[in-house]
C-alpha cells in the first residue's frame, strides 16, 4: 500500500513542477516587457 501512496503522489509533484515552468516563464516575460518599457522610455528621452 505504502508503493500506491507513492504513486499517488507523483501526480500532484508535477502539477507542481509545472505551475513552476509556467510561472518562471510568465515571470520572465514581464520581466523583458518591463525592461524593454524603461529602454524605450530611455531612447525617447535621449532622441
Amino acid at each position: 500500500m505504502k508503493m500506491n501512496d507513492r504513486v499517488d503522489a507523483y501526480p500532484y509533484l508535477q502539477v507542481i513542477i509545472l505551475f513552476a515552468g509556467i510561472g518562471s516563464v510568465i515571470g520572465g516575460l514581464i520581466v523583458e516587457l518591463c525592461v524593454l518599457l524603461i529602454f524605450r522610455k530611455v531612447y525617447v528621452h535621449l532622441f
